[in-house]
């Protein structure tokens, strides 16, 4: 079975996010959603790639990528989640097996603080470990991990982006 990283716990978040986000009043309307930004950084090579709404990473299997969502609404931010599958082939000789692995949704919901001040930003990590196993006489033929995740302002504008890792052999 894949090995699975848990998302990284909420409460990071929000104390990595006090140190230097902006707030600003809590909206009294908001006409236009929320983006999205993926920070995919691979950590072998330290390379980082950046993405608004949807991204696609061409990675090998075994490599590992720390992936930071962002949620961004200069009017406040409300919701950000972030979940995902991934699914994968390996093959022996004309025999195929097909490997799906379901990861649980984080989500993390903020209001506005004791002075009515929103979040104008949020953001979520997970881990991408693209160490996809076989069973014994099968070798990995190829698979994909996608991550989804949504930003949602005070007023139900949403946006859903999909970050896609293309994983060969």
């Amino acid at each position: 079975m894949m090995r699975i990283s848990h998302f990284a716990f909420a409460a990071v978040a929000l104390l990595l996010l006090s140190a230097g986000t902006c707030k600003t009043p809590a909206p009294k309307s908001d006409s236009t959603p929320p983006s999205l930004e993926w920070v995919v950084r691979n950590t072998d090579t330290n390379v980082s790639q950046t993405f608004n709404g949807n991204g696609t990473v061409q990675a090998k299997r075994g490599e590992f990528y720390q992936v930071t969502l962002k949620a961004i609404d200069p009017q406040g931010i409300h919701e950000i989640t972030l979940g995902g599958s991934a699914s994968w082939t390996c093959l022996s000789g004309s025999i195929g097996q097909n490997a799906v692995a379901d990861f649980a949704t984080a989500k993390q919901t903020l209001n506005p603080d004791s002075m009515g001040n929103v979040l104008t930003q949020i953001f979520l990590l997970q881990n991408a470990n693209l160490d996809f196993h076989c069973n014994s006489g099968f070798t990995f033929s190829g698979g994909n991990e996608q991550l989804i995740g949504t930003g949602e302002n005070y007023f139900s504008g949403k946006t859903t982006g999909m970050l896609t890792f293309n994983v060969k052999p």
